[in-house]
């Protein structure tokens, strides 16, 4: 790089060197073994080891699918813009109110 100084990076080496000569620091795992799996994981791993060929081709058709059910949501909005409506948007007009007629032939005020 441009513009270091070259003491900055002598100092850095040397605090890198003295870092690594530290032992009350650990940089490797020494002495961890890890525990065997359990049995079932066994099993579970041979299985799917197993059907790996044909999860693979699961894997392919899910995703073709995906991709054709994306590009039907796509085509099915572009042409709901372009095409016009099924039914007009204006409401109905309300149903008209029967006034009650009484007995001797006049409406009802109201």
């Amino acid at each position: 790089m441009q513009g270091r100084d070259p003491a900055a990076d002598q100092a850095l080496a040397q605090a890198h060197d003295r870092l690594l000569k530290d032992d009350s620091f650990q940089f490797d795992r020494i002495g961890f073994d890890p525990p065997p799996p359990p049995e079932w994981f066994r099993w579970l791993g041979d299985l799917l080891q197993a059907i790996g060929p044909a999860l693979k081709w699961v894997f392919w058709i899910g995703l073709a699918l995906l991709a054709g059910l994306i590009l039907y949501a796509i085509v099915r909005e572009i042409l709901r813009l372009r095409a016009p409506r099924a039914k007009p948007t204006v409401p109905p007009p309300p149903p008209r109110r029967m006034a009650a007629k009484r007995p001797g032939g006049s409406r009802s005020s109201g």
